[in-house]
């Protein structure tokens, strides 16, 4: 056998074996890169970068609920019976205003006739430069449209291990597929305790200055807020965008007043609820005027995160129009929180030590 015969076989033999050892990734599609799932198909849903962008692109859907943790626990059975829709959960644990942005932009051109989404804009994310991610690694090859770097999907021993073997074993041992409520859900987990809350807290010292809501920090709030909140809707004009300033608790408020940080975020909220008001299909809602609801701990699993169950007042709210800030009424809103977040006898109530 000359040299050359031999190189193709052996060649051929490789070939043959990065096939059969990619072909069950592909065919199964744990992240669903290239379809979706079989209806015969059960499947998890467990990995939220690496399975949202195939929901987006390949699931049945016309509206989307998306955003940071603050969204993780709102059921899509209920967004479905209260809006008349059928919607998927594509959230991301710490997503920023770019990172969740860049998913609605995918999504939108996969299905461009999306009715409606609901989305959070975190407090925290505001004042974020715009092109800001908090997790490095994303897997970039999953969202573009580029076959070359499908390598790193379809021969990945990791996710053929972890996800493709482990896939098949469940869809051979469950009873169903996950569903759109418990998806990305830590509820169950981590349930609402007003005392494990209160028992946990530790209080900072008093910061002897202000953090000052300075022209450059007014700058940054302003590129984000256009580039990932604004633009998109402007866009999109057929589709309402739902988006809502989650109720942090009490506890986060006293953080904030402990280092001198309330006014900063009272001031970063009022700037991007201005920039917002401007764009007619955009629903904007706060909840910081839901005083009983951030006061009592009971509400939540820790300073900022509440239970399933405010998820579900979330969603009643938006949908009878409860909560929602406008032109009108926006400076209303304003002076009634910024009184109460300034004037709060903090120290009554977390002691003054």
């Amino acid at each position: 056998m000359n040299s050359k015969k031999y190189n193709i076989i052996v060649f051929t033999i490789l070939l043959s074996g990065l096939f059969i050892f990619a072909l069950p990734t592909i065919v199964l599609d744990p992240f669903f890169h290239y379809h979706k799932p079989f209806e015969w198909q059960k499947y998890e849903l467990k990995e939220e970068r690496y399975q949202n962008d195939g929901i987006v692109k390949h699931f049945e859907y016309d509206a989307i609920i998306t955003g940071s943790s603050m969204t993780q626990n709102f059921k899509a059975t209920e967004m479905d019976e209260l809006f008349d829709v059928k919607s998927v959960k594509t959230t991301f644990a710490g997503g920023t205003l770019k990172e969740v942005d860049s998913h609605l932009r995918r999504a939108l051109e996969a299905n461009p006739d999306i009715k409606c989404i609901v989305r959070a804009l975190d407090a925290t994310m505001l004042v974020n430069g715009k092109d800001q991610v908090n997790y490095e690694g994303c897997p970039e090859y999953l969202y573009d449209k580029n076959i070359f770097n499908d390598g790193e999907y379809v021969f990945n021993k990791e996710i053929f291990y972890k996800y493709t073997l482990e896939g098949i074993a469940y869809h051979c041992t469950a009873e169903e597929s996950t569903s759109f409520d418990d998806y990305a859900s830590w509820y169950r987990e981590r349930p609402a305790d007003g005392k494990k809350v209160w028992d946990n807290y530790v209080r900072g010292e008093k910061s002897d200055g202000k953090r000052e809501f300075s022209e450059l920090y007014s700058e940054m709030l302003q590129e984000n807020i256009i580039q990932n909140v604004v633009t998109l809707a402007e866009e999109n004009p057929d589709t309402t965008f739902y988006y809502f300033i989650p109720p942090y608790s009490i506890c986060w408020w006293d953080i904030k007043n402990q280092a001198g940080e309330t006014e900063f975020y009272l001031q970063a909220e009022k700037e991007a609820v201005e920039l917002i008001l401007q764009c007619e299909n955009i629903r904007l809602f706060s909840f910081w005027d839901e005083i009983e609801l951030i006061c009592d701990l009971d509400n939540y699993s820790d300073d900022v995160h509440y239970g399933e169950h405010i998820n579900s007042q979330i969603l009643r709210w938006m949908k009878a129009d409860e909560h929602r800030i406008t032109k009108d009424n926006y400076e209303q809103y304003y002076a009634k929180i910024h009184d109460f977040y300034t004037s709060f006898d903090y120290d009554n109530v977390f002691g003054n030590e």
